[in-house]
């Protein structure tokens, strides 16, 4: 065999496994390819899958939020009236003790205990008991 013969079988060697590991290497990127593919393409549906259970669940968080804000604000709105309807009472039954206070005649009270106290003198006895008795009690309370 002569250089030249070895030569070109040496260089079709050559070229033959490059065409191999060519074709392999085209194969294997066709496999890798298809492959990241189905990869790429699990990965978006399971986040298509995510975004859509979080919108559903901001969507159940809205309407449940919103029934409990709506029933504190029906609560408190109920509070507030009862206050106020309180606050109306008591302005009505402050306003009725300063007309009772601004219109009392203490002469006319006492002209009114003196003929009680004249007409039935035993009520007189007993009012006077229970004054002392209430008298009794309060300076007792103090010197113990």
């Amino acid at each position: 065999m002569n250089t030249n013969t070895a030569t070109k079988k040496v260089k079709d060697n050559i070229k033959e496994a490059a065409t191999t590991a060519e074709s392999k290497i085209g194969q294997y990127l066709e496999n890798s390819g298809e492959k990241l593919e189905t990869a790429k393409s699990k990965i978006s549906d399971n986040l298509s899958g995510a975004a859509e259970k979080i919108h559903k669940n901001s969507d159940t968080a809205q309407v449940y939020l919103k029934e409990k804000a709506d029933k504190l604000n029906e609560t408190a709105h109920e509070k507030i009236e009862k206050a106020n309807k309180f606050g109306h009472r008591a302005a009505t039954a402050i306003e009725t003790s300063s007309d009772y206070v601004k219109n009392f005649d203490i002469a006319e009270a006492g002209n009114k205990i003196k003929n009680t106290v004249k007409q039935k003198p035993q009520i007189g006895i007993a009012l006077a008991g229970i004054f002392g008795l209430l008298i009794g009690l309060l300076v007792g309370r103090k010197t113990s």
